[in-house]
């Protein structure tokens, strides 16, 4: 009996301490810094994705628009030397290619117009980052100088806002 008292005062002990840590304003911010932090970082990858992506399109534009040149001249060169059936072989081959390469050149400038502005949002969340950055240290150091205890209730800081601002807007972004 005694054996479960302790182990229940030890598992009563660790849960105060864990609700004492998640009241600890200093821990809430650095917390939140962190969060907006990974989700920039996530934001970063998916632009480098879409940015790879943007490469290998043009990559294969460029492929298409060699083998469709060449297809063109065979088409050209069957007609002129009067070979009908040889030039119908050849618009076989080469009409899937220019369908592609519509299809590719769709693609590309949807990607492109959707990486713009993900770099847009990017720099901007990047500088709202340092701001938010700096007013955390500075609200951290206000705490360590006027010797606040961070255990206690205090009133709705800008940076709380701020960051449940950028919470609510990976959020919306993310749904």
């Amino acid at each position: 009996m005694r054996l479960f008292n302790r182990l229940r005062h030890v598992v009563t002990a660790d849960a105060h301490g864990m609700i004492d840590a998640l009241e600890d304003k200093a821990l809430l911010l650095r917390q939140g810094v962190r969060e907006a932090e990974i989700a920039l970082a996530d934001k970063r990858a998916r632009l480098d994705g879409m940015r790879a992506e943007v490469k290998q399109l043009i990559e294969t534009q460029d492929r298409l628009d060699a083998r469709i040149k060449g297809l063109d001249a065979d088409v050209a060169l069957a007609l002129s030397a009067g070979e009908d059936d040889l030039a119908r072989f050849t618009v076989r081959r080469l009409l899937p290619m220019q369908r592609e390469r519509t299809q590719r050149a769709e693609r590309l400038t949807v990607v492109k117009a959707d990486a713009a502005a993900l770099a847009e949002e990017v720099e901007r969340q990047a500088e709202d980052l340092d701001a938010l950055k700096l007013r955390v240290r500075e609200r951290l150091a206000a705490l360590e100088r006027e010797g606040a205890d961070p255990f206690a209730p205090a009133p709705v800081a800008d940076e709380e806002i701020e960051l449940e601002l950028l919470r609510r807007r990976r959020a919306g972004e993310a749904g």
